[in-house]
This record gives C-alpha cells, sequence and structure tokens, in this order.
C-alpha cells in the first residue's frame, strides 16, 4: 500500500495494494492472478489504527473469485492498533483463478489501514 487506507463501516472494503516484489507480473488493480497452476501459500496482515470502547469486529479476508476462502478476525476494543491476519494454502488453476483480499470494520469511529510495514500479503507457490 502506498498510503493509508480509510475502511468504508459495516461492509468489505477491497484492499488496494500496489505491487513490491512482483518478479512474473501477476499483480494487477489489487488481484493476484498466476498464470502457472499450483497449491499457493497465501498470508495476509492488517494493522488497524485504533478502536474504540465500543464492542467492534475486525476482520481480513482472503477471496478466491470473489468468494471468500480464509477470514481472520478480532475486536478491537482498545484505544490502540491491532494487527490482524493469518496464511492458507490456496489451489489456483493458473488461468482464471485469482486471489484478492478485503477488510472489514463495525467500528463506530472511522479506521483504516496502516500502510507502513503494517498491512500486506504474499504468495508463494509450493513445490
Amino acid at each position: 500500500m502506498s498510503t493509508n487506507q480509510v475502511i468504508n463501516l459495516s461492509t468489505d472494503t477491497t484492499i488496494e495494494f500496489i505491487p513490491d516484489i512482483d518478479p512474473n507480473e501477476w499483480i494487477s488493480q489489487n488481484r493476484f492472478q498466476p498464470n502457472v497452476a499450483g497449491y499457493y501459500l497465501v498470508g495476509v496482515y492488517g494493522w488497524f489504527t485504533i478502536g474504540d470502547s465500543s464492542l467492534n469486529q475486525i476482520n481480513i479476508q482472503i477471496q478466491k473469485n470473489n468468494s471468500s476462502v480464509a477470514i481472520f478476525q478480532d475486536e478491537n476494543t482498545l484505544n490502540i492498533g491491532l494487527s490482524v491476519g493469518g496464511t492458507r494454502i490456496i489451489y489456483l488453476n493458473g488461468t482464471t483463478d485469482s486471489i484478492t483480499f478485503t477488510v472489514y470494520s463495525n467500528s463506530s469511529i472511522s479506521q483504516s489501514l496502516q500502510s507502513a510495514n503494517g498491512t500486506y500479503f504474499h504468495a508463494s507457490l509450493c513445490l
């Protein structure tokens, strides 16, 4: 991410990643779409800004072809930032399958994902 991203409240928001290390050019328009079929180790981590004192859920999801295949969630009720994320092994067919990442918050205050070293994804082909 090049800047912090504001999260739309109570709706899934696509994370606006920009390629950092992408030697095969498989990342474009916030989507990871490899042209080699196989099982990929995919991980995503988000650093959320401060929460509020009311109960609120935050989550980050891995979506394959716009359907959730992994969700990592927590509640952010403290007035500090919070990191949420995890990894999954996902099969991608090398032609039409793609991965996107979404974030969700139902906080009563505006939240954002931090760009500086806190929000990122990785994907690698398992051999």
